[in-house]
């Protein structure tokens, strides 16, 4: 006997048969597997995000506020066996007298200034203080009374770089040893050595050639965990020109 198509259609949706328990289960689970496996993917996704957009933070202030520093540093020889780094410069403080001018020596105390770069460990930031000439001619110049000048914060979420268990100062200082290292005996050639003295006093800076930068930036966050803060450094000779290589080296900044 012939079913006609509305029996049909009514057998099929009287029909109760549908998935099994296990079936479902199984059915069940495979869904959470694929939307685990699509929320895993997306966590790592945004994780990357955010630490590649630290590093590039990190770095990118970083960058800014060593820039300045080499930028002063690279202004700081105004004229021939000048001493830029000042008295009361130590490990966490530089204290340097620089000049921007299209003249290659600066005469006047008009446009010259003094950069107080300080690192403030508690805060983790690292500030420029500029105190503008108010007279006196080369090489005695006379500046603005500390505290007086422009302050700038030129770096945040800064702090001392790590060697080890050692942390490294953010200012070195080197002067010209007295005899030249030689990688052999018929080579010889003036090198720079760290030197433990700071120009605690006027006058005391005059053989410091040479100043070494180095500290650690982190991103906005704070975070420092690795990946995620950058270590950056640098050396700055306080030289017009390549230093003279003799047995006996008598050298000195701004030669």
């Amino acid at each position: 006997m012939q079913m006609t198509l509305g029996q049909t259609l009514r057998r099929r949706l009287q029909d109760e048969s549908g998935l099994s328990l296990v079936e479902l289960l199984i059915a069940i689970v495979t869904s959470l597997v694929v939307v685990l496996a699509l929320m895993g993917l997306l966590v790592v996704s945004q994780h990357q995000t955010v630490l590649l957009r630290d590093v590039g933070q990190a770095t990118q202030t970083g960058r800014t506020a060593m820039t300045r520093i080499v930028d002063e540093l690279h202004s700081a020889c105004l004229a021939k066996e000048f001493a830029p780094v000042q008295k009361e410069s130590t490990g966490s403080k530089l204290v340097l007298i620089n000049a921007y001018s299209n003249e290659a020596e600066i005469k006047s105390g008009e446009r010259t200034r003094e950069d107080i770069i300080t690192f403030n460990k508690a805060k983790g930031t690292l500030t420029d203080e500029t105190l503008i000439s108010t007279g006196g001619e080369y090489p005695e110049f006379a500046f603005q009374p500390p505290g007086k000048g422009t302050r700038t914060v030129i770096g945040s979420n800064v702090t001392e770089t790590k060697q080890g268990e050692l942390k490294l100062p953010i200012f070195r200082y080197y002067e010209y040893a007295e005899t030249p290292e030689a990688d052999n005996a018929t080579e010889a050639s003036s090198t720079l050595k760290e030197t433990t003295k700071v120009p605690a006093e006027k006058g005391e800076g005059k053989t410091i050639a040479g100043v070494g930068i180095a500290f650690t930036a982190a991103p906005a966050s704070g975070l420092e965990t690795v990946g995620r803060s950058v270590n950056l450094n640098t050396f700055v000779t306080l030289a017009f020109s390549a230093p003279f290589s003799e047995p006996k080296v008598e050298d000195g900044p701004c030669r």
